[in-house]
């Protein structure tokens, strides 16, 4: 018999070469009671990264095969799911911003994750044309302040690509509260924001007012240094108890490329980074290590629990069957009463993935490894599916 440890070594935020996976998460360091300021271009408060709700689990009678195949099952499962979203925030106490409103930006477009939205518009108009697709609101028309926001402290969301449902990603910090001051527009024709340091100024002065505890300004330029106007506002920012961060630049990594107000020693320059390849982070560790077993490579599913939330599960590995010799475990297991309490070895094919892990998890199986059906089956991919439907964790294996 071999016993299975499924353990989950995924960053939801960062890149893997700053360590955040190996430490912040652990030490449960996920931004919860802070307040970042985004000083930017603004934000589209629509974007999943800022919601403030999440899908409420279905019960459990509801996410078997009863509830999707039969039309009694169907209706209660949903009219008994409504409110089907819950809040993940509370009200935050002590706050002193504000939800200024405008153009294609209701004051109901903050919520207790975006908690906070100004704009400041006069130094610009004094020096700048605006483009005409530009909102006089804290809507982001150009989209880099929304793209900074997500990176920083966006909420956890499943990643699409052409409508395939990928991973789980998040910003840095995915509990964190979001402030939003839109200091940066479009010129006409112009694909990225321009910025007065007036509007910049006024902008850094408010973040601190209203109380956040760090500022993000992805701003800068190549000819400045510490005796600027928007670097001696992030001085007084820093004195005040925040801390100010601002992007390096984008001329790296050549000497003396980093941008001001970075350059300023009470500033933090960020810059980014990348790596090649390809990360398989979580980890399938089977016990006794015997050949061609030990740490084995592989992808949690895209629609069951995370393993970061659920905790490592172990157990004994069992391999389901139909009662026939399959293995793919598109019925019902016929071996249900050794799957209870344990870890249900599948084999990938003859039926959609959702399938497969709802049988094995109304089985009583406590996790769901598939492997592959053939020899050049190569990497795990990741498994996709409705989500809140299953409620034990998947991952696969090549």
């Amino acid at each position: 018999e071999m016993s299975v440890q499924i353990q989950a070594g995924n960053h939801p935020g960062g890149v893997p070469v700053v360590g955040y996976e190996n430490h912040l998460v652990d030490l449960g360091f996920d931004g919860t009671g802070v307040t970042w300021a985004i000083i930017d271009s603004g934000i589209d408060p629509s974007h999943p990264a800022v919601t403030h709700l999440e899908a409420k689990p279905k019960p459990r009678l509801c996410r078997g095969s009863w509830a999707r195949e039969s039309l009694l099952g169907a209706w209660l499962c949903h009219r008994f799911r409504k409110p089907r979203y819950r809040p993940l925030y509370a009200p935050l106490p002590g706050w002193h911003g504000r939800c200024q409103a405008g153009p294609g930006f209701p004051a109901t477009a903050c919520n207790d994750k975006l908690i906070g939205a100004r704009f400041y518009a006069s130094g610009f108009r004094d020096s700048f044309a605006m483009d005409p697709a530009e909102f006089l609101s804290p809507l982001d028309a150009d989209g880099h302040g929304t793209h900074i926001a997500s990176v920083a402290a966006g909420g956890r969301v499943t990643a699409e690509i052409g409508g395939t449902r990928l991973a789980p990603v998040s910003g840095i910090a995915p509990r964190a509260r979001i402030a939003v001051y839109k200091a940066c527009w479009l010129e006409p024709g112009a694909t990225r924001a321009s910025c007065a340091m007036s509007d910049l100024q006024r902008a850094i002065d408010d973040a601190v007012a209203d109380g956040v505890d760090i500022i993000n300004y992805s701003v800068g330029t190549a000819n400045g240094g510490p005796g600027d106007p928007d670097a001696l506002a992030l001085l007084t920012a820093s004195d005040a108890g925040v801390l100010t961060v601002a992007a390096a630049g984008n001329g790296g990594p050549a000497d003396a490329s980093i941008d001001s107000p970075g350059t300023s020693p009470w500033v933090l320059a960020v810059a980014a980074s990348t790596r090649s390849g390809i990360r398989y982070d979580e980890v399938l560790r089977v016990t006794p290590a015997a050949s061609g077993t030990g740490d084995i490579t592989m992808k949690e599913a895209a629609f069951t629990p995370e393993l970061r939330s659920t905790g490592a599960r172990s157990g004994s590995l069992v391999l389901v069957t139909d009662g026939q010799g399959g293995a793919n475990g598109c019925t019902f297991p016929a071996n249900a009463a050794d799957l209870k309490g344990h870890v249900a070895l599948v084999r990938r094919g003859a039926c959609d993935f959702l399938t497969k892990v709802a049988n094995a998890g109304d089985a009583g199986a406590i996790a769901v490894v598939v492997f592959g059906n053939e020899e050049n089956d190569g990497l795990p991919i990741t498994m996709t599916g409705e989500r809140g439907v299953v409620g034990v964790p998947a991952v696969m294996i090549s």
